[in-house]
């Protein structure tokens, strides 16, 4: 981000431009909010030159890129594992049971939203059905498909 202060950059001044920033910082951010809607043309340059250097800097080095890798797969299979504990706490909760057949693998379980929104279906977090912010029911895949296929208006004949 580009925050202005009335001191040039560089390594002399560097010292004096974070001390003005302190004790002037709701200025400096004004001015800054001020030249940003005045120049969005130079914002979207000094973004792209970032971009660009580090895209430069990184392109070549393939330990920086394994890193990335395997952080964005830690990440990921961290998310993955908190989806589940949300999940089966919502199954426990619920008896480890279909609501409308008593059906009882888990493997075949899934999350039925209840809204009234006339078939609309918004997405909600797993955390706001713990917390019961949202009503839901469990369902056992085929009871949800034949909930669902009754529900639509165009049904296929067969």
């Amino acid at each position: 981000m580009i925050i202005l202060c009335p001191y040039k950059n560089s390594l002399k001044t560097l010292e004096k431009n974070k001390e003005y920033y302190r004790n002037h910082k709701e200025k400096c951010l004004q001015l800054t909010k001020d030249w940003g809607i005045k120049h969005p043309e130079k914002i979207k340059e000094y973004i792209k030159k970032a971009h660009e250097k580090k895209r430069e800097r990184y392109a070549n080095d393939l330990e920086y890129r394994k890193r990335v890798r395997e952080l964005s797969r830690k990440s990921m299979r961290r998310r993955l594992d908190k989806m589940y504990d949300l999940r089966n706490q919502i199954f426990f909760e619920h008896n480890n049971r279909c609501d409308k057949c008593g059906f009882s693998n888990v493997q075949a379980l899934e999350i039925h939203h209840l809204f009234g929104d006339n078939g609309k279906d918004n997405f909600h977090s797993l955390k706001a059905v713990v917390e019961r912010k949202v009503p839901i029911s469990i369902l056992c895949a085929n009871c949800h498909k034949i909930l669902h296929y009754s529900n639509r208006k165009h049904k296929l004949i067969g």
